[in-house]
C-alpha cells in the first residue's frame, strides 16, 4: 500500500493512466482510416470519389450502430460486474447473434442513402465491414470490461493502421470504393480473430461461475430473458 505522503502514484492511478494511454493509442490508429478514406477517395475521383467512399463508410458505421444497438456497452458493464467464464461465453454468443444483422443493414443503408447505385462488390464489402465491426467493437468491450486495454490497441489498432496504408495503395491500383472498404473489412476480420484469441486467454484466467440473472435494459442485448435464451 503506497504512502499518501510519499508522492508515489497509487496502483489504481497507474492502471487508469495505462488504460487511458492504450485507449488514446487505439483512437489514433482509428484516425488513420479517416485520413486514408479521404486520400483514397481523392485518388479515385477527386471530390466525387471522396463523397462516394465517405458515404460507403458512413453506411458501414450506420449498419454497425443499428446492429449493435447498445450491446457493446452492456457487455462492458456485465464483464465489469461479473468477471467470470459464464459472462464471457454469453457475451460472445450475443455478439455472434447480432453481427450477421449488419451484413444486411450496412448495404441497405447505402442503397437508401448512398449518392450512387452501389456495385455488388461494394455492397458486399460494406456488409462484411459492418459485421466485422460489430465483432471488433464487442470484443473490445469484453476485454475492456475485464481490464485489458492493451490488446485492442495493439492488435486491432495495428490492423487498422496497416489497412489504411493498404487502402491508399489499393486505390492507386484498383481505383474503386470497394477496394478501400474491402481493405478496412480485412482489417476488422483480422482484428476479430486476434481479439477473440485475447478473449480466450483472458477467459482462461477467470473463475468458472454461474452468471447471475441480469437485467440488461431495452436494446439488442435485450433483457434478462435474452441472456437465458443464448445460454
Amino acid at each position: 500500500m503506497s504512502d499518501p505522503g510519499s508522492g508515489a502514484p497509487a496502483p489504481g492511478s497507474r492502471r487508469l493512466s495505462s488504460a487511458s494511454a492504450w485507449n488514446l493509442a487505439l483512437n489514433l490508429f482509428n484516425k488513420s482510416q479517416t485520413v486514408a478514406l479521404l486520400a483514397a477517395g481523392s485518388i479515385i475521383g477527386g471530390l466525387t470519389g471522396v463523397g462516394v467512399t465517405v458515404s460507403a463508410m458512413a453506411a458501414t458505421l450506420l449498419g454497425t450502430t443499428v446492429a449493435d444497438f447498445g450491446l457493446s456497452g452492456e457487455v462492458t458493464r456485465l464483464n465489469v460486474a461479473y468477471p467470470n467464464r459464464a459472462t464471457v461465453d454469453r457475451s460472445l454468443r450475443a455478439l455472434a447473434r447480432q453481427a450477421p444483422l449488419a451484413l444486411i443493414l450496412g448495404p441497405l443503408a447505402y442503397v437508401i442513402l448512398g449518392p450512387t447505385n452501389g456495385s455488388a462488390t461494394l455492397l458486399i464489402a460494406i456488409g462484411l465491414n459492418s459485421a466485422f465491426l460489430v465483432m471488433t467493437i464487442g470484443l473490445t468491450a469484453v476485454l475492456n470490461g475485464l481490464g485489458d486495454f492493451h490488446s485492442p490497441a495493439r492488435w486491432l489498432g495495428g490492423a487498422r493502421l496497416l489497412s489504411s496504408i493498404a487502402a491508399v495503395v489499393g486505390a492507386t491500383i484498383e481505383p474503386t470504393p470497394a477496394s478501400v472498404i474491402g481493405c478496412f473489412a480485412a482489417a476488422e476480420a483480422i482484428g476479430s480473430l486476434a481479439l477473440l484469441r485475447s478473449v480466450r486467454h483472458a477467459r482462461a484466467r477467470l473463475p468458472e461461475q454461474a452468471h447471475p440473472r441480469a437485467t440488461c435494459g431495452a436494446h439488442a442485448c435485450g433483457s434478462a430473458s435474452h441472456w437465458s435464451s443464448i445460454s
